[in-house]
């Protein structure tokens, strides 16, 4: 797998980071909505950049966590659904 290095900049600093190369969409997309974000929330009145980065990163946590959640839901309703499936064919 090739990697490339590449800088992800916050607030004019840089932070090296290695990525492989097929995720490089990815990271361009990650860096471009964490900008998005951090422009958000300082058009609100948050300033402070410590507070702006705590604000996205709680926000990113809790879309994580409800994609989580809406994920193990539809896994759970389709082990149903087989179950179902399974129990109907069996008889």
């Amino acid at each position: 797998m090739d990697t490339v290095n590449i800088n992800l900049k916050v607030f004019g600093k840089n932070y090296p980071l290695k990525f492989r190369e097929s995720d490089l969409h990815l990271f361009t997309q990650a860096q471009n909505e964490l900008n998005a974000q951090l422009e958000f929330y300082k058009n609100k009145g948050v300033q402070d950049k410590q507070d702006l980065l705590v604000m996205v990163v709680f926000e990113s946590l809790m879309s994580k966590l409800t994609a989580k959640k809406q994920s193990e839901n539809e896994m759970n309703e389709l082990g149903q659904t087989l179950d179902g499936m399974m129990s109907h064919l069996n008889t």
